[in-house]
C-alpha cells in the first residue's frame, strides 16, 4: 500500500512497469530503484506519509501501538527488513500475533493508508 501511495506521490502509474513509455524509462527508473526497499520508515518519507503518521498517531493508540512494533526502533520492534530471512521463531509470537491484529484493525495502518 505504501508502494501504492507512493506512485501516486511521484504521479506515476505504476514504478514497476518495465514497459513504460522510452521517454519516462529514466526518471521512473531513478525512481524505482530508490523504492525497492523493504524499510518502512523511507517508504514512509517516499509516499509523503510520515510526518502525516507521526501527527495521527498521538491521538490513534491502534497506530500508536503498531507504530511500535513496526517503526519505533524500540526492543520490541518486530520489523525490519531483515526480518524476512530469521528463521522461524526468532520473534516473539505474542508480539507477532498483535501485529497481525493490529494491521487490519479499522483504526489500523493499512485503512490509515489507503484512506490517507
Amino acid at each position: 500500500m505504501l508502494k501504492m501511495k507512493i506512485c501516486q506521490h511521484f504521479g506515476v502509474d505504476n514504478l514497476f512497469d518495465e514497459d513504460s513509455k522510452e521517454a519516462d524509462k529514466d526518471s521512473i527508473a531513478s525512481v524505482r530503484n530508490a523504492v525497492k526497499i523493504h524499510d518502512i520508515k523511507r517508504l514512509l518519507i517516499f509516499s509523503g506519509l510520515k510526518n502525516k503518521l507521526d501527527a495521527t498517531k498521538k491521538n490513534n493508540i491502534i497506530l500508536m501501538e503498531t507504530h511500535a512494533y513496526l517503526i519505533a526502533g524500540e526492543k520490541r520492534c518486530l520489523w525490519h527488513e531483515q526480518v524476512r530471512y530469521q528463521p522461524k521463531g526468532s520473534q516473539n509470537p505474542k508480539h507477532v500475533q498483535r501485529l497481525i491484529e493490529l494491521l487490519p484493525h479499522n483504526d489500523g495502518l493499512l485503512q490509515w493508508i489507503e484512506q490517507s
